[in-house]
């Protein structure tokens, strides 16, 4: 049993997860753990992604990164990121860990997310959208737990609100608000280098700002111009529809 709280936020990839993640290593107060999960999927699975160099002291099995997150929680509270489609299969394997710590979900409307990734990947599957996993881990946490009220923000809500929106979300972890945080100087997380090239707008990047999302227009351009890429939007966005009802409000004071 860890000594301190460990803060889950259950992600799909370019759902703007990372962003929060830099807010949150930015506080100060929270050991922050990278998509540890990502080199059970890949590494340790032996599936093939691009843009990633992987680095042989992570650990890459299932139990060994369970407890590398639990001994750090016996020192400091824990805030990790990671994709819910790398353990979707796994959550009865581990439901002592999986099943107890603090959840969070963040979601992003599956046109923007499918012509975000296709700049970086055009081979990538349906599984990898992510959204379909994360509603499925969704319905597991209710089955286990009735009572959770569910804690998902949506990236156009922290696009057009990142400080009320960022309120809401401490407040829904139990944690102290610090707007100092949503502030960083540029440039990449030594922790994210395996994943750099999949990071370039948040290295790049100074903070959140208040910005209004952009029309859908492009991102459905994208998406209704190829074939595979239409299927696997209409495939999620029932599942983004379904999550995206609990998205929180923006708390401003």
């Amino acid at each position: 049993m860890s000594g301190f709280p460990i803060h889950a936020l259950w992600a799909h990839p370019r759902s703007l997860s990372s962003v929060i993640e830099r807010a949150m290593l930015e506080r100060g107060d929270l050991r922050t753990f990278h998509e540890p999960f990502s080199y059970c999927y890949y590494v340790g699975g032996r599936r093939e992604v691009p843009h990633l160099t992987p680095d042989p002291e992570r650990p890459a099995t299932w139990d060994a990164v369970i407890h590398t997150i639990q001994q750090a929680a016996r020192d400091q509270p824990i805030f990790l990121k990671d994709m819910s489609y790398y353990f979707l299969d796994r959550l009865d394997d581990h439901e002592d860990f999986f099943g107890t710590i603090r959840k969070s979900f963040v979601v992003r409307h599956p046109a923007r997310t499918i012509a975000s990734y296709a700049k970086l990947q055009s081979d990538f599957s349906l599984i990898e959208v992510g959204l379909e996993s994360q509603y499925r881990h969704l319905q597991w946490i209710f089955a286990h737990n009735p009572d959770w009220s569910p804690v998902v923000i949506d990236a156009d809500d922290l696009q057009a609100n990142p400080v009320g929106l960022m309120r809401r979300y401490c407040q829904r972890l139990g944690l102290e608000f610090r707007e100092k945080a949503l502030s960083w100087e540029p440039g990449l997380p030594p922790a994210w280098s395996d994943w750099a090239q999949w990071h370039l707008a948040v290295e790049a990047s100074s903070g959140l700002e208040a910005q209004t999302p952009k029309p859908l227009d492009a991102s459905l351009e994208v998406v209704m111009g190829n074939a595979r890429f239409r299927e696997f939007y209409e495939h999620h966005l029932p599942f983004y529809e379904k999550l995206a009802a609990y998205r929180l409000e923006p708390l401003d004071m």
